[in-house]
Formats: C-alpha cells, sequence, structure tokens
C-alpha cells in the first residue's frame, strides 16, 4: 500500500505536455497529496515561486509579490450559519478577488470552535460525517461553493474593480478521494483556456491536496475555474461514487491591472460597439456541468451566444451607444433557455464590467440595463 510519503506527485513542469499544441506561455505546475507535511512542502515550493519567501504577510499579501487567502479572517458573520459575501476578498478584506457560481454566488466558510451559534466546524452542520471526513489545512475555516461544486475567481485590482491578472493560482483542497473529479482550469484575458489541471487525490479521510500553476514572466491568468469534488457539501453527505471536497488556503501572485489594448474577438468573446465592450459567457447545467460559449457575431452592436451546440442560439445580446440620451451605455439581451448563466460585459477602455446573472431553472427575464456603464467620458 503506498504511504501518503510515496503518494507525492509534486511536480516542477515547464512547457507542460497538457498543453502541447497551444500558444499558452510556458507554466511551472506544483502538485503533491498526502497528509500535511507533503502538501506544505508543495505549498512553499508554489510560495516561492510566486515570490516573497514562505511566511504568509499581514492581511493575506506578502511584499507586493503574493497574496494568501486562508479563511480565517472572515468574522462569524460571514461565516456558518451565515453566507460569505462573494466579494468579500475585494470589498471588506481587499485581496482582488471576487467568486461567482451558478446559484447566485452563494459560497460558505466553515465555523470556527467557540462561535456564537455553537455550530459545528469543517461544514459538519451540511453533515455530520463531514466531521471526520475534512480537516482544515490552516486551522481551522474551510471554504465552499453552495449549490455548485464548480466555481469562478477572478482576479482585480484589489479594492477596486479594474480587471487584473495574476502569474499563478494555486489552492490546498481537503479529501480528495477519487481522480478526475476536482481540477483547475486557467484562463487568459482573451478567454482562452492556458490548460486545465487535476487535482492529485489521496485515499483516505483527512487528507490534503495542493495544486498550483504559475507562468513565470508575465501575468497572464484573468481568472480560474475550480472544481471542488462533484457534489455540494450543502447538500450533506456523498453518493457512492461520487466525491465530496472542501477547500481551504488559496495563494495567488499580487493582482496587477490587466494591460488591455481593446477587444480581440475570439470563438468565445464578442467584441461590440466599436470594439469596446468584450462580451463572455460561462453556463450551469446539472446534467452537462459548466462550459464556455461560443459567440456569433451578428453586426458591431449585437451578436448571439451558443452553449451546447453551434446551431442552436440559446442568448442574444447588444450594447448600444447612448451617449447622447442619458449619458450611459446600454445592455440589453434575451434568452431562451432555462440553463444557468453568467454573462460579464467588459468596457475595455475603462476596464468597468457587468455580469449577467441567471440561475438554473426558470425562464430567461429579458436583460434591458440601460443604466449599464456610466463610462461616456472616456470617449
Amino acid at each position: 500500500m503506498q504511504t501518503a510519503r510515496q503518494r507525492l506527485l509534486f511536480a516542477a513542469l515547464v512547457s507542460s505536455s497538457l498543453l502541447a499544441g497551444s500558444s499558452a506561455p510556458a507554466q511551472v505546475v506544483r502538485s503533491a497529496a498526502g497528509d500535511l507535511a507533503t502538501v506544505t512542502a508543495a505549498r512553499d515550493a508554489f510560495r516561492a515561486d510566486l515570490g516573497g519567501g514562505t511566511v504568509a504577510g499581514a492581511n493575506g499579501s506578502f511584499g507586493g509579490l503574493r497574496r494568501e487567502i486562508n479563511w480565517d479572517g472572515a468574522p462569524d458573520s460571514a461565516s456558518r450559519p451565515n453566507l460569505l459575501p462573494s466579494d468579500f476578498f475585494n470589498v471588506t478584506s481587499a485581496r482582488g478577488a471576487i467568486f461567482f457560481n451558478s446559484h447566485d454566488n452563494l459560497f460558505a466558510v466553515s465555523a470556527k470552535t467557540g462561535n456564537p451559534t455553537a455550530t459545528p466546524v469543517v461544514f459538519a452542520d451540511f453533515d455530520p460525517a463531514y466531521a471526520t471526513k475534512f480537516a482544515a489545512f490552516s486551522a481551522q475555516r474551510l471554504f465552499t461553493s453552495i449549490w455548485d461544486p464548480v466555481y469562478e475567481v477572478k482576479f482585480f485590482v484589489p479594492g477596486t474593480n479594474r480587471p487584473a491578472v495574476v502569474s499563478g493560482f494555486g489552492a490546498v483542497f481537503t479529501d480528495v478521494d477519487l481522480a478526475g473529479r476536482s481540477a483547475i482550469e486557467y484562463w487568459g484575458v482573451d478567454g482562452q483556456s492556458l490548460g486545465r489541471y487535476e487535482v492529485p487525490a489521496a485515499s483516505g479521510d483527512q487528507t490534503f491536496s495542493f495544486l498550483g500553476v504559475s507562468f513565470p514572466g508575465a501575468p497572464a491568468i484573468a481568472r480560474v475555474t475550480v472544481t471542488s469534488g462533484d457534489v455540494a457539501l450543502d447538500g450533506g453527505g456523498e453518493p457512492v461514487g461520487h466525491d465530496a471536497v472542501a477547500a481551504d488556503d488559496f495563494l495567488y501572485s499580487e493582482p496587477s491591472e490587466a494591460e488591455d489594448g481593446g477587444c480581440v474577438a475570439t470563438p468565445t468573446a464578442l467584441c461590440l460597439t466599436a470594439g469596446r465592450f468584450r462580451v463572455e459567457a460561462t453556463f450551469f447545467a446539472a446534467q452537462t456541468g459548466s462550459g464556455i460559449a461560443r459567440v456569433v457575431p451578428l453586426n458591431s452592436n449585437s451578436g448571439t451566444m451558443t452553449f451546447f451546440s453551434p446551431q442552436v442560439s440559446e442568448v442574444l445580446i447588444k450594447t448600444l451607444d447612448a451617449c447622447a440620451l442619458n449619458n450611459r451605455f446600454w445592455v440589453y439581451g434575451a434568452a431562451a433557455t432555462d440553463v444557468g448563466y453568467d454573462i460579464t460585459v467588459t468596457d475595455t477602455v475603462t476596464g468597468d464590467f457587468k455580469v449577467y446573472s441567471k440561475t438554473q431553472g426558470p425562464p430567461a427575464a429579458a436583460l434591458t440595463d440601460s443604466d449599464a456603464f456610466a463610462t461616456c467620458w472616456a470617449n
């Protein structure tokens, strides 16, 4: 039987074969699974990749080189049985990260010992079995997405709404039992994938796993998609053949403002209104999981989006220059789907953005945002 030490999956891979044939920049991959010491070694190596030594700094920042979130700074009011605001770590504790998922961007941080509501720790309020399944890597809070184990982390200049990029992102997970059920996918500013990497698994309970990928030389990552197992923790339990996983520490380089040279049209990004507004979307379906919408330009102001088939349009979206009417740019749209989605519209001149979200199930309401962007001043 393999020991935790023997399960060490420590790697430093430059120009990984996972991205063979792509134009993505060279990367360094660090991964490990097993006991605390094994995963700590991988975590510390990733810290060194990002710069700034191996000791966490005040407020999750170290020397302007890297950031960390270990969830322990979240107060009881933002921890179980309460919800964590998705922008907590860009507003209340500004570290340049905002979280998104398919169900109204709901997230949770586990309770700590001695909390005022006597809520069980390590998400055992969702299921008592989690008390012996999960363990905190950095005591004592953990993190999860509500209703959906797949979520996104987008980066911003800390404390602002200006999109940013990072050169690396990594995370610690607890109790990854099944290979292939947990992963991190990295995305560039142009909406193209920089690679999807699986989180290593380890047998047994209260184990740890780490995955971190960095792109030396230049920040390249605008967002990441994290798949934390394949069942939502708030549903309780772990059905046979599935894997319930919680997350602990997040580590990433200091977010730096994205150098946006204007919108670049891609198969997943529309460029509307004289190329000023970039429109992208992700979709979420319980039966098929999440994906990136493909786009079809119609004219300079509008386009459609497809989810499952390139022949079936799911969403019509348009941006309009109404600066002469109410000193705003408008965003209008309509959808013919019950699938959940997040549509992100970015003003590439100012960096301002808006996210229009729909949960899976109910019919989509018409999108009529005539107050979308008060950025006519930048014309």
